[in-house]
């Protein structure tokens, strides 16, 4: 497991949000959520630590399954192990379009996720938004238009309670911003 982190760290720094920090939350909530439904905690550990290990360009989820195929090989894993890390990468990532084929898969997009949301997930979409050039309303758009509508997204009963929490944060933090914006517009 070492030698998958010092991959994950040389990497991350080109990652931003998508780095070590949020590949270690996904790994928690991965690990809170597979233990309640009896997923297997060693492929989930290692298939959110890699998850996002390639995110340029399209279809970031089957580009870091295959990269962490090949780095779990290199780094003398079983190909049956890497193939079950392999398929919960591919299928992670819910706007690639992919519905999950095993329980880790389901488990992994959950956790990854429940990272998008409460306050981590607006930290998130701000660090994000902060190095992209959007302006605060453009990333107010975001969260509205992508992270309010997560809980229909999530596979267990478990995430969709988590995540209807997280959004009620989520909603706690837009409604007191639009006021401020409201009242900085009537001066």
């Amino acid at each position: 497991m070492e030698e998958l982190l010092g991959e994950v760290l040389r990497r991350s720094g080109e990652a931003g949000v998508h780095g070590l920090e949020h590949a270690l939350r996904v790994m928690k909530w991965a690990l809170f959520l597979g233990k309640n439904v009896g997923a297997d905690l060693e492929v989930l550990s290692v298939a959110a630590l890699l998850h996002d290990i390639v995110r340029d360009g399209e279809d970031h989820a089957l580009r870091s399954a295959e990269e962490a195929r090949r780095i779990l090989l290199a780094h003398g894993y079983d190909e049956e192990f890497a193939d079950r890390v392999y398929l919960a990468i591919r299928d992670h990532s819910y706007s690639s379009g992919r519905v999950p084929e095993t329980l880790e898969g389901k488990v992994l997009s959950d956790a990854d996720k429940l990272d998008a949301l409460g306050f981590v997930g607006i930290a998130r979409v701000f660090q994000y938004s902060g190095s992209h050039g959007r302006t605060i309303v453009e990333s107010l758009e975001h969260i509205r238009e992508k992270l309010l509508t997560l809980p229909q997204e999530m596979y267990l009963e478990t995430s969709k309670v988590l995540a209807e929490w997280l959004v009620g944060r989520v909603e706690e933090f837009l409604d007191g911003i639009t006021k401020e914006l409201q009242i900085l517009d009537s001066f």
